[in-house]
């Protein structure tokens, strides 16, 4: 029996990670919506979490959870604020990372991947009398809104690409962060035969290959793609432990909504040898009577 829920669990976490961004005040977590933490301390920052409305997502065994985050404080530090949160937003956008949720026998670990929208300004400044000092105060909204996908069953983080050109350890290129999408392809080639005294053609398999389809952003690291002299390409699936030979490369720039991307198709593998199974002893196929 799950007796913690992952949406209680990522509460916790955002926590500790606004506190990390929001530095120069104080930062309260908390549902009280009637902002009377303000009473007491009008400089601080009130963050009102509310997650729900999760729904399976067309991938089986991952969840869409929706997140959003409320944030009240004295309007004077709205700029201020909304400063650390574009900082924290560009810290985790699209980020994949794990969380240990408390189950009857332990703990359960939890992969998921976050995407913020842009925060907003909510509405207009509100007026609010605080007991501190009988002072008056204008309190700001912002409204910050995101997904979180998450899933026990599946590993949401991409492969891990990296490229070797001209097979130089000085001309490596990560593809960390950048991966727009990729397929990965095992594609056996074959040709098909008409022989004589067989009731079907036959296919013979003339080589397996393996083809990589990589979409990437085009920025200063993945430039060298389209403007270097490129004779060989190796790419890595382990972080640059260890590189695959490829036998054919093509590249290709592309503009995607107005996003210029790179599209990298990568083919590993060499032709075997014919499949020389069809020919059987006796057959009249003994005498090479092939008809193409």
């Amino acid at each position: 029996m799950i007796v913690q829920t992952f949406e209680q669990a990522f509460k916790n976490y955002l926590k500790t990670a606004l506190s990390t961004y929001i530095t120069d005040r104080e930062v309260l977590v908390s549902n009280d919506v009637s902002f009377k933490p303000f009473d007491e301390k009008p400089e601080l920052v009130l963050a009102i979490i509310d997650s729900g409305n999760g729904s399976k997502s067309l991938i089986a065994d991952v969840v869409d959870a929706m997140i959003n985050v409320a944030f009240a404080c004295d309007v004077n530090y709205i700029q201020n604020l909304l400063i650390h949160l574009n900082q924290f937003i560009e810290a985790t956008q699209g980020s994949y990372s794990t969380i240990n949720i408390a189950t009857d026998t332990g703990t359960k670990t939890v992969n998921y991947q976050i995407k913020w929208k842009t925060p907003m300004l909510g509405g207009t400044p509100t007026d609010l009398r605080v007991k501190k000092n009988t002072q008056s105060m204008k309190v700001g909204l912002i409204q910050l809104q995101g997904t979180v996908n998450y899933t026990a069953d599946v590993s949401l983080s991409p492969q891990s690409f990296k490229l070797r050109l001209n097979g130089s350890n000085d001309n490596v290129i990560s593809l960390d962060g950048i991966l727009v999408n990729y397929d990965i392809t095992n594609a056996p080639q074959y040709k098909t035969l008409v022989l004589f005294n067989y009731a079907h053609p036959v296919q013979i398999k003339l080589a397996e290959n393996r083809v990589y389809s990589i979409t990437v952003l085009k920025n200063s690291n993945t430039s060298g793609l389209v403007t270097g002299s490129i004779a060989s390409i190796e790419v890595s699936l382990d972080g640059g432990t260890t590189y695959i030979a490829i036998s054919g490369f093509q590249i290709t720039e592309m503009w995607q909504n107005g996003i210029p991307t790179i599209k990298i198709l990568l083919t590993e593998g060499d032709s075997e040898a014919i499949d020389e199974a069809v020919v059987s002893a006796g057959d009249d196929n003994d005498n090479g009577i092939v008809l193409l």
